[in-house]
């Protein structure tokens, strides 16, 4: 199915969204699916709920915006199931504009005819000599300058299997901490399972991976590996490299990240 897609996005530290998609995938996001299809693995989530969450996780900042800082909020959700019609009222705060480059992956990846993204809201900041960006312009997100831990990343033999990033803390967590960490690790691992991370040439719908399963090596490090299949491109990692920094900021202190 060919995409129509619009993107009409101010470049502001802070603005309210509108996204509109229409196509069948509607029909299997999982508020909508639950019960009515017979295959549960063809399910998945909320898409923009998804990139809201790896936003409010740091895994979006990019290089300039400190992890921490980045915010994101769904406002208002509008569902026209008939039509196979949905779009959300987003708020976003300190965000990389290369992270639209993961949203479109993401809703490019499904079966949809049409996506819309505009800004609608650009509190109160003029917009004449306002930015607007195109997805040309866009490339994956980087990953944060002022890193306040060590980053190790080993050339791997092979870019397509046994990869793994793992998170050293500088202390031993807690297993209440150690469990909240498996969770955000899972969504940014369903991030790059549903097509986010495409490889330069690569159509969305083809990038992802299967990943081992997010577990505790030791006692002071938590570990995500692909040892099967990888097919997304490096900058997925970056996103767990920002997540660790505001992990270090404002929960528990990380001594190193490690990308193989």
């Amino acid at each position: 199915m060919d995409l129509q897609l619009e993107l009409k996005v101010a470049k502001l530290e802070q603005q309210t969204l509108l996204i509109t998609v229409q196509g069948e995938d509607v029909l299997l996001f999982e508020d909508h699916a639950k019960g009515k299809v017979l295959n549960d693995e063809v399910v998945i989530p909320d898409i923009v709920q998804l990139f809201v969450e790896l936003t409010n996780r740091g895994m979006l900042s990019g290089s300039t915006y400190a992890p921490w800082k980045s915010q994101a909020e769904v406002l208002q959700t509008e569902v026209d199931l008939p039509n196979q019609r949905q779009s959300w009222q987003i708020r976003i705060q300190s965000l990389d504009p290369n992270a639209f480059w993961v949203l479109v992956n993401l809703l490019s990846a499904r079966n949809f005819s049409k996506v819309t993204i505009k800004t609608l809201d650009t509190y109160s900041e003029s917009t004449e000599s306002t930015t607007w960006l195109t997805f040309n312009q866009l490339k994956p997100p980087s990953y944060f300058q002022s890193l306040p831990f060590q980053l190790d990343r080993e050339e791997p033999e092979r870019t397509s299997r046994n990869r793994v990033v793992q998170i050293v803390f500088a202390q031993e967590p807690e297993i209440d901490f150690v469990e909240i960490v498996y969770k955000d690790l899972e969504i940014w691992t369903q991030a790059v399972m549903l097509g986010a991370y495409p490889r330069p040439g690569q159509p969305s719908r083809e990038a992802g991976g299967f990943p081992d399963g997010v577990y505790q090596l030791d006692a002071f490090t938590v570990e995500q590996s692909f040892s099967e299949i990888f097919v997304s491109d490096e900058s997925a990692f970056f996103a767990v490299i920002n997540y660790a920094c505001k992990l270090h900021h404002t929960q528990f202190p990380v001594q190193a990240v490690c990308v193989q």
